[in-house]
């Protein structure tokens, strides 16, 4: 299993930046703590894949930006959605 964690802030970055990145139980590891801070997991191997092997600290490269922004894209989505006032779903009364 591989787990890698991006970080975009645009003020500062040009391109999404590896924070995190590693594979068996590291990977699993950065997939745990994302789950207990409730930071959004999309699970693609092939890009995953991709971007294991590039350095931390560094931003990704222009031949991933379009697959990156479709994920970063439906993020900021469901955190609109979030802040539209929708019930929350894992709160659901059944």
């Amino acid at each position: 299993m591989i787990g890698i964690a991006l970080r975009f802030l645009p003020e500062k970055d040009k391109a999404p930046v590896i924070i995190a990145s590693g594979s068996g139980f590291i990977g699993q590891r950065i997939i745990e703590i994302a789950q207990k801070e409730k930071i959004p997991i999309i699970k693609d191997e092939k890009l995953a894949a991709s971007m294991s092997s590039l350095p931390l600290g560094t931003e990704i490269p222009e031949n991933l930006y379009l697959a990156v922004a479709g994920i970063f894209s439906f993020i900021f989505q469901l955190e609109n959605h979030k802040n539209e006032n929708y019930p929350d779903p894992d709160k659901a009364i059944g």
